[in-house]
């Protein structure tokens, strides 16, 4: 039995900030997988890219999570038409083995949209050979598979305290926000095309301080970008929206929060604070993802599990995940574009922890250079399991590619 993952291939329709640009790469690695024989293609979140399309992108912005009834079928086709060939290598595959598309923060529609799911499965290879999930459990390989952005606060669903509505992801907001106030600056004043790209790739993105000094030292521009992205976040951080969402997902900071939103807060304040927590997390090395599966598995014991269990982190499920950590040999996520696999230890089992990466360019500050210098790193990740016998026998592969190097 054998079995393969990817995540995060955020394949869109071509328009704004869509750079996916591997059709050929990803076309030749389904082929391999009905060649090799592989029974079931598990995609771990954010497969399509829909927040950023140019349907979605022309919806009015509100805080909550948009009705999509109406433009369900355009939203997909759009991707669908600019990567037909994909779609076609898919049905292929679906011919061959099963696809299980689980459900991400890019693409989180589905999980409120019937017609959207349906029409995804269509597109994919039928209803009989493809499932559309928040989340998957496998029982033939108890390998428990969420797309992860569940455990990070800027990127998970939230109920807003007064209306009871579904608020969507403040990334969400904070992306279509900046769009309209900032990237449309960088438009009018001929910021260089690629520069816009990358900005929108940043990882982790909490870096973008940084990465504006980065580009204003080496391209020597006359204009300040980060006095032009600071007013228009500052701006964003007083709308209705961040004070519903701060209130909804930290009750308790409100004087913390207060510096952000009333009129004395301002940006040099909360880069400051910012930068602190990002120096934090950079020594700790924190994986939250990691430690997330870890409460799945069982490390943590029962309060680990109970913790993990809790229904704010599953907006917009219709039940949390029927699972127990007994149950589970493994976990997989995606969401942060890092590839990872890595044993957990629990009783004397050996458990395991993997990621597939991401196929989506990440924009991210070299090692060793404090911030000093980026790069633009492009892996095509992804994850086999094979059974063989009790076990199992895992690789977690990546294929790098380099753009713009001179021989």
């Amino acid at each position: 039995m054998k079995k393969v993952y990817i995540s995060d291939l955020h394949i869109g329709d071509g328009k704004g900030k869509d750079d996916f640009s591997f059709d050929s790469e990803l076309i030749e690695f389904i082929d391999q997988l009905i060649d090799v024989g592989c029974d079931e293609l598990i995609i771990a979140g954010d497969g399509l890219e829909l927040l950023n399309s140019s349907v979605v992108m022309s919806l009015e912005l509100s805080p909550f999570v948009p009705d999509t009834a109406n433009v369900s079928r355009a939203l997909l086709e759009s991707i669908v038409t600019q990567h037909e060939d994909v779609f076609q290598a898919f049905r292929r595959f679906s011919k061959k083995g099963r696809i299980v598309y689980v459900i991400g923060n890019h693409d989180y529609y589905l999980l409120f949209d019937d017609n959207l799911r349906k029409q995804l499965k269509e597109v994919l290879g039928g209803s009989e050979r493809v499932s559309v999930l928040p989340y998957y459990f496998d029982p033939e390989m108890r390998i428990l598979t969420l797309h992860g952005n569940q455990f990070d606060a800027v990127n998970r669903l939230s109920v807003d305290t007064k209306s009871k509505r579904i608020l969507m992801p403040f990334s969400e907001y904070m992306s279509r926000y900046m769009f309209e106030h900032f990237d449309s600056n960088l438009l009018r004043i001929n910021v260089p095309e690629h520069i816009l790209k990358d900005y929108h790739n940043v990882s982790p993105i909490l870096d973008v301080f940084k990465w504006f000094q980065y580009i204003r030292d080496f391209y020597d521009l006359e204009f300040d970008l980060m006095d032009l992205w600071n007013k228009s976040f500052v701006k964003m951080l007083k709308t209705d929206f961040s004070k519903a969402w701060l209130k909804a997902n930290y009750p308790y900071m409100r004087v913390f929060t207060g510096l952000f939103v009333n009129r004395y807060g301002g940006m040099k304040i909360g880069e400051r604070i910012v930068r602190f927590v990002m120096d934090i997390r950079t020594v700790k090395r924190t994986d939250y993802l990691f430690k997330s599966a870890k409460k799945f598995l069982g490390a943590f014991r029962d309060n680990g599990f109970k913790s993990i269990m809790d229904s704010r982190y599953f907006v917009g499920f219709q039940e949390l995940p029927k699972v127990v950590p007994s149950e589970i040999s493994g976990c997989i996520m995606g969401h942060n574009h890092r590839s990872s696999l890595r044993i957990v230890h629990v009783d004397g089992e050996k458990k395991f922890y993997a990621n597939p990466g991401t196929w989506k360019p990440v924009v991210e500050a070299i090692d060793g250079s404090n911030g000093k210098a980026f790069e633009k790193r492009i892996e095509l990740g992804y994850v086999i399991v094979e059974k063989e016998g009790n076990g199992f026998h895992i690789e977690a592969r990546q294929v790098r590619k380099l753009n713009d190097v001179k021989l």
